[in-house]
């Protein structure tokens, strides 16, 4: 947990029995061991109490009450944080009293590996209606399903709900939650972070994404990493950028750009597919193509892309460099883990000296001696670049 600023690590220890303590200043971070008398200890707190964080501190449907009539005296809590416990459903449905009072000035909820379900969710979206205040909501890593994730999107939606950040990770949606999230995304004009990382999103998925980010002009980050797109999938996104003139960041790491899905046959339950078959060359190209063809025509006013963990080839290195080169406002680019050769390193190595990037992130990519020297001739010679990354690049020299 986190103890606003004003209580010192020893009056905290005190009230409680710690496995782990951090202290730094005034506030301490620690592990609460026995969650019974955490009602108590909040109680305690001054009524100005602004921000809380309680993770991995043993919350249940047992404590969850006590803590919520505690929380509702204190007016100026405008951030909660509660992930990794075990609120499940009731605990969500605990929450309803401090999101439905009168003059909440809550803007921050994260309820992140909380084992919610569909029934808990649909209840927390109602109350969540009655918030107009909250801008940030995260419920990574919970047991949504279809139903809790249509239910909380439809929640997004009502005119009294200003979101600013949704994350929705690990949450393995099916089409027809993502769906519910691409029409939340169309219509939103508020929502400027959308995190689906981790969520079995297939290129139809994707297809609906970018339709609705064709519609929409708030949404600046958008994070799909680790999600089976597969090729025609990073197509569908990059003819998005074409249109879009607010997205800034767009996270398609591990995204199988060389991948094709498959499609389970028609009859079986729905779920996202997972089995997969390489793809031809030429078929391989046409997401990555289109998206360096979108940034080479300077249609995209992207400045991150995040393109770690997808094995890309000389040919697909060589036109992302030749697009970089041409984008004017790309400024940060991630390439961790792509399985650089030799061959496709020497054109990263032009792309440093020509571009006006200002980071650059190469980690795990094994870089041989020469290649290692020209690269580092070319960040010398680079004006722009302040941020470089060669984590376990494996260096054969020449790098400082």
């Amino acid at each position: 947990g986190s103890v606003p600023k004003g209580y010192s690590a020893r009056e905290i220890m005190d009230a409680f029995q710690f496995d782990e303590e951090e202290e730094t200043g005034s506030v301490a971070r620690v592990r609460i061991s026995r969650p019974k008398e955490l009602p108590a200890f909040i109680k305690t707190l001054d009524s100005n109490l602004q921000e809380l964080c309680l993770h991995h501190a043993g919350l249940d449907v047992k404590n969850i009450d006590p803590l919520i009539t505690a929380l509702l005296e204190k007016p100026n809590l405008h951030k909660l944080s509660l992930a990794f416990n075990n609120l499940a459903d009731a605990g969500s449905t605990a929450l309803r009293p401090l999101l439905t009072r009168k003059h909440s000035c809550l803007t921050f909820l994260n309820l992140a590996r909380n084992h919610i379900t569909p029934s808990g969710c649909e209840s927390l979206a109602e109350a969540l209606t009655f918030c107009p205040t909250l801008t940030h909501l995260d419920l990574t890593e919970n047991l949504c399903g279809n139903q809790g994730i249509i239910a909380i999107a439809t929640a997004g939606r009502h005119k009294d709900c200003n979101w600013r950040e949704l994350i929705l990770s690990k949450n393995r949606m099916g089409r027809k939650a993502i769906a519910a999230v691409a029409g939340l995304v169309r219509d939103s004009k508020s929502l400027e972070t959308l995190a689906l990382y981790l969520n079995g999103i297939d290129h139809q998925g994707a297809i609906m994404l970018s339709d609705s980010l064709m519609c929409n002009t708030s949404v600046t980050h958008l994070d799909v990493g680790a999600n089976p797109l597969g090729s025609h999938g990073v197509f569908s996104l990059a003819l998005a950028l074409e249109r879009n003139t607010t997205l800034r960041t767009l996270d398609i790491r591990g995204c199988e750009l060389a991948y094709n899905i498959n499609v389970a046959p028609p009859g079986l339950p729905e779920t996202i597919p997972t089995t997969r078959t390489y793809q031809k060359k030429k078929e391989s190209r046409v997401g990555i193509e289109k998206l360096c063809s979108t940034l080479s025509a300077k249609k995209s006013a992207i400045t991150t892309l995040l393109l770690s963990f997808n094995q890309l080839d000389d040919r697909h290195i060589q036109n992302l460099c030749n697009a970089v080169v041409k984008n004017p406002h790309l400024l940060h680019l991630a390439l961790v883990n792509c399985q650089i050769s030799p061959r496709g390193m020497g054109y990263i190595t032009r792309m440093v000296q020509e571009s006006k990037l200002e980071g650059l992130e190469l980690g795990l990519n094994a870089i041989e001696r020469k290649a290692a020297k020209n690269l580092s001739h070319a960040i010398k010679a680079n004006r722009s670049l302040t941020y470089i990354d060669l984590t376990q690049c494996r260096l054969g020299g020449g790098v400082c």
